[in-house]
Order: C-alpha cells, then sequence, then structure tokens
C-alpha cells in the first residue's frame, strides 16, 4: 500500500513538473530566437548601439504562432529608461518591433557633471521631509519624452515616505546628470491600484473588522513603527482588565437601544456581565432564555463593548449563561383536594361533551 501510494505521489509531482520544465525551455528558446533576429535583420530596427545590452523578461505566444518577447536595455551597464522593446516575430521572420526610442545615438559621455549628493538634494526638496531610509541613488540613460531622440545621462533618485492618507509612496525623481534639472517623475506605487487591492483585502477581510490596517514596505522600510505600535495597542487590548459595573452597565445601555430579538414567545433577559478571561477578552453574560440569542445580536454586543473599552486589534468573545430552573422537570404532588377537583373536572366534561 505504502509503495503504490509513493508512485502516485511521483506520477502527480511528474505531471506538475513536467508542464513547468516545457514552458521554462520554450521561452528560453523564444528568447534565443529573438536575439538572434536582434544581432541579424533586427538590429536596425530596434535602434541598437554598439555598447547595447538586451535582456529578455517576457514571452508570450498567439494562437496563430506569433511570438513577442520583451526586452530591457542597458548602455554600457546603465540601464536605458524608456529603452525597452518587444520583437514580433512568427516562424523566424521579423514581423515587427515595439518601442519609444527614436535613435542608436547615446549620450557621449558617461561621466556626470552633477554628482549624487547634488541629484539628491534636488529630488528631496521636491519630495519634502516626509521620506523614510536612505535615497538610493543610481546613474542611468535616460530616454523618454524629447529625451527618445537625444538620450542623456541622468541620475534616477528612489526616496520612499507616506502620503497624507498614509499610504505608501515610492518616488523615482530622474535629474540631469549635466545640468541638474527635473527631467520626470513618478510613483512606482500606482494610486488606482493601491485603490483596488485596499478595497479587495477590505472585502475578503470582513472578519477582521477588530484589526487595524497599516500599509508597509519591508524593501523600503515604510511603516514599520506604526505597525509595531499596532502590535503593542493589540496586545495590550487582549490582556485588558474589564471592570465588572462598567460591563453591566454597557450591556444595559445597548440593550435600552437594541433589545434581543423574541425567541419564541419570550424575549431574552439579559442581567449583568463580568469578563472571564483574556487574550483574547472573554465577556460573560448572565440572564435566563439567552439561548435564544442569535449571531447578529452577539456581534452587536461584541461592537458595543469593543467602542466602550477601545478594544483595537483583538477579537472579543460573547459568553451567554442562562439562569437554571431548579423545578424544571419536577411535578409538585397534587394535595387531595386537588385531586378531587381534578377528578370531578374529567366527569363534569365527560357528560357534557361525551
Amino acid at each position: 500500500m505504502k509503495l503504490q501510494t509513493n508512485l502516485l505521489y511521483a506520477a502527480v509531482l511528474s505531471a506538475l513538473l513536467v508542464p513547468t520544465l516545457a514552458l521554462a525551455g520554450n521561452s528560453a528558446s523564444l528568447a534565443a530566437r529573438a536575439n538572434g533576429l536582434i544581432n541579424g535583420s533586427a538590429s536596425r530596427a530596434v535602434q541598437r548601439a554598439d555598447a547595447d545590452g538586451f535582456v529578455a523578461v517576457s514571452t508570450t505566444v498567439d494562437a496563430n504562432g506569433t511570438e513577442h518577447v520583451r526586452f530591457t536595455r542597458s548602455y554600457r551597464g546603465l540601464p536605458v529608461i524608456g529603452g525597452d522593446f518587444v520583437v514580433h516575430s512568427r516562424n523566424g521572420v521579423l514581423q515587427g518591433v515595439s518601442q519609444t526610442l527614436r535613435t542608436s545615438a547615446r549620450p557621449a559621455s558617461l561621466l556626470p557633471q552633477i554628482d549624487r549628493a547634488h541629484a539628491i538634494v534636488e529630488a528631496g526638496s521636491r519630495f519634502g521631509t516626509g521620506f523614510v531610509g536612505t535615497p538610493q541613488s543610481r546613474l542611468v540613460v535616460y530616454a523618454l519624452g524629447k529625451a527618445r531622440s537625444a538620450p542623456v545621462l541622468a541620475h534616477e533618485v528612489t526616496l520612499a515616505g507616506r502620503k497624507a492618507d498614509q499610504t505608501p509612496t515610492q518616488m523615482h525623481y530622474f535629474i540631469d546628470a549635466r545640468t541638474g534639472k527635473l527631467l520626470n517623475k513618478w510613483d512606482a506605487i500606482d494610486s488606482e491600484k493601491r485603490k483596488d487591492v485596499k478595497s479587495d483585502l477590505e472585502r475578503k477581510l470582513q472578519f477582521l473588522e477588530f484589526a487595524d490596517f497599516q500599509t508597509i514596505s519591508a524593501r523600503m522600510g515604510v511603516g514599520i513603527d506604526a505597525l509595531l505600535k499596532c502590535v503593542d495597542g493589540a496586545f495590550a487590548a487582549s490582556m485588558a482588565k474589564l471592570s465588572t459595573p462598567k460591563l453591566t452597565r454597557a450591556l444595559q445601555s445597548a440593550v435600552e437601544q437594541q433589545q434581543p430579538p423574541l425567541s419564541g414567545r419570550f424575549r431574552p433577559k439579559m442581567r449583568y456581565a463580568h469578563q472571564g478571561g483574556s487574550n483574547p477578552p472573554i465577556v460573560v453574560i448572565h440572564g435566563s432564555g439567552l439561548d435564544g440569542v442569535k449571531k447578529p445580536y452577539k456581534r452587536y454586543l461584541e461592537n458595543t463593548f469593543r467602542n466602550v473599552f477601545k478594544l483595537k486589534g483583538t477579537p472579543l468573545r460573547i459568553e451567554l449563561k442562562s439562569a437554571v430552573n431548579p423545578f424544571e422537570g419536577r411535578r409538585k404532588p397534587l394535595t387531595e383536594k386537588q385531586d378531587s377537583q381534578r377528578r370531578r373536572r374529567k366527569i363534569v366534561s365527560k357528560r357534557r361533551y361525551g
């Protein structure tokens, strides 16, 4: 039996790995064919310079067999911003090239006249003082906008921080390495995508409504301090001591604003509450007929206690305990007079109704 199980695992792993290996090999062959075109018939079409370098980053194949390979470009080891292109081919024949670069010309010199420190100061003056961590800077060949026809040497300065709405931002500034002027800037964290991700998380994590949401970037070191503060606050809330009088008053106020729904012919009665545990906090409510209290009302009570005691970052459990009727299941014996009356009622009922 064990041998059969191992053979089954081996078959499943083989079925999973073979398509993956085939895909990796197919991508490598697509990139190799596209590289061959760049070195041959597509050399002029991609605006290739003598010191250009290319790296294939993605490949796709259409249903009709047309291959699309995306490349990034570098010049003497420096990234070319705006130098990316896609080679389209079919059966080894070039179909076209998609790119924005318009020239094979490159900067005459790769020695910057404006040093790195000056570029960081220029970018920092535009970002403000709210950045986090150490600014990053690198030399690049900038080939966007007007520079598509005449690429220039530039400093790319990266600054990370937080916006006014506490969402992270990672700004990229391109400073001309010859004049010190700002060529372009953009936020690497797309605002619309950020909103979509945030709304999607809020929808999927509705069951964590008690938790604080913090946006962080571990790579850039943004939001870590705020996250640690939330962790400390969550631990303090989970270990909070809840006084019985305050809990009872909060319970009575909640019941006055919204009574529990009827359970059959009777309405559950809630008398008092006390703390039954910590980490997470447990609130025990005593009363009668509490077995009929539904989950929505329990959530209402949880939110009430959480707001009253300002409990952030920790769940809260509600336990309901109904008073036990000591006479439940016990019948009190009839007295001699009661027994006589019962027998007389039976006789009268039989005469009257037959």
